[in-house]
């Protein structure tokens, strides 16, 4: 089952290494599109920093990832940032890491160590959620029986992403991967075989 965490809300974390501040900034996005705008927002509300480095990882895999060390030696900022963000799990989410020079130079050990930090510093901070890949399931139902659907969902902790209330009601489910099956024949014992669900798709959730 595809998994990963990412962060419920954006969340800031700061370090300080010799004279040089380093402020992070971790958000949860859906998109590469999204990932850049976050971090042409950090570069706005810090004009006067001299770096803004940043790494982000998007894609319904997990899969897409990209690096930026915005000037500084190559691989010592972006890969760091990313690194961290690999081993907390995390996924549809971007950090910037914004650099206020402090006049000491690192060197690249230095650096690399102090952007890991920093990334590290707004994950230790972040309440973060688990996304999972789910099964969509569409089920067509009488009112009295979606409302035992929707209370069965409740019960087992199903996503309702979805209804259309009219003669007749669909309900769509978002259902973890692995408890598919089991999903669809609780919904016919608990309507006693009125209603059947079909699987329509799969999404991240």
């Amino acid at each position: 089952m595809t998994h990963f965490l990412t962060p419920s809300l954006p969340v800031d974390g700061e370090i300080l290494v010799q004279r040089s501040r380093f402020l992070s900034r971790l958000v949860s996005v859906e998109s590469e599109t999204e990932a850049r705008a976050a971090i042409a927002q950090a570069r706005s509300a810090h004009p006067q920093a001299r770096h803004h480095c940043s790494a982000f990882i998007v894609g319904e895999r997990a899969d897409i990832l990209r690096t930026n060390d915005d000037g500084e030696p190559s691989g010592t900022a972006g890969r760091p940032i990313l690194d961290a963000l690999q081993s907390a799990g995390l996924g549809h989410v971007v950090c910037v890491v914004t650099r206020y020079f402090g006049g000491i130079l690192l060197g690249t050990g230095g650096l690399a160590r102090a952007y890991r930090e920093a990334a590290t510093a707004a994950i230790d901070r972040a309440s973060l959620r688990e996304v999972r890949e789910c099964a969509v399931i569409e089920v067509a139902a009488a009112h009295h029986d979606a409302a035992i659907v929707q209370r069965a969902a409740r019960q087992r902790g199903w996503a309702q992403i979805g209804a259309v209330w009219e003669a007749s009601v669909t309900l769509r489910l978002g259902v973890p991967l692995a408890e598919t099956d089991a999903a669809l024949a609780h919904l016919v014992q608990v309507t006693a075989g009125r209603v059947r669900g079909v699987v329509t798709d799969r999404r991240l959730m």
